[in-house]
């Protein structure tokens, strides 16, 4: 059995980082993409989402919960 991990996702005005870590907070791998806001709130979501599943892909791993942090301005 695979051991859980969480991802954190920060979107901010500019960039979006996404990092997977373990129980212990061991970050298990990490990306960044352009938060690209101006395109609307279901794209920002929707490419969240796609570089979230991009990242568990690369992992071979899902996971278990995702904590999200959103600007105002996004």
């Amino acid at each position: 059995m695979k051991r859980p991990i969480g991802i954190g996702v920060d979107a901010g005005g500019t960039f979006t980082k996404i990092v997977a870590v373990t129980p212990d907070g061991r970050r298990l791998g990490e990306l960044q993409i352009p938060t690209e806001a101006e395109a609307g709130p279901r794209t920002c979501v929707r490419r969240i989402g796609a570089a979230v599943r991009g990242l568990e892909d690369s992992l071979g791993m899902r996971a278990v919960g995702v904590g999200l942090a959103i600007a105002g301005d996004v």
